[in-house]
């Protein structure tokens, strides 16, 4: 198995099939994860129009939204993910939850499950080849690498089931080094 698989409408592809805009994107990573505040003026104000506007007159085709999962605010999200796919831009929706808790056992298994199943259905409704939805950012599973893998199905299947057309990207573990698949 390839350290990054990408699930295209339910079949896995390799990353050499991916999109022409995303051979040049951003991360943008303190709008959804490690904001300043957690209010709605930071969500609504953090990346204005004129700063969308300014990624695509520079050839951005893509960007890489880091969402971490204590600043999952839905309806924000979705306009934000809006904002962008209006302009063209491909958006790869990273869920970078750093605390390590999915290796703590089925409980945490099942809240990132039920936080992707709000996720999948949030986000089903932008076209599919605009959003592609990324199962989780750099696990580690340094304890029992194994782990992973069987955690990582069950979340493509949940993503799968309510977003059965968009992309999930899917990675190894340890950082999706090629020792970590």
């Amino acid at each position: 198995m390839s350290p990054l698989q990408l699930i295209i409408g339910g079949r896995a592809a390799g990353a050499r099939e991916s999109w022409p805009a995303l051979r040049r994107g951003v991360n943008i990573s303190r709008w959804f994860r490690y904001p300043a505040h957690d209010s709605e003026s930071h969500y609504r104000g953090f990346i204005t129009d004129a700063d969308l506007e300014l990624l695509v007159s520079l050839g951005v085709g893509a960007v890489r939204l880091a969402v971490d999962p204590r600043y999952l605010h839905p309806a924000w999200l979705d306009e934000a993910v809006a904002r962008m796919t209006r302009r063209g831009l491909v958006v790869v929706l990273d869920y970078h939850d750093e605390s390590r808790a999915i290796e703590t056992g089925p409980a945490a298994v099942e809240t990132v499950e039920r936080n992707w199943v709000t996720l999948a259905r949030l986000l089903r409704k932008h076209p599919p080849e605009a959003v592609l939805l990324e199962v989780f950012n750099e696990p580690v599973f340094d304890r029992d690498p194994a782990a992973w893998f069987p955690i990582r199905r069950r979340l493509v299947s949940a993503i799968r089931t309510e977003a059965p057309l968009h992309t999930i990207v899917a990675g190894g573990r340890s950082g999706r080094a090629w020792t970590g698949c």
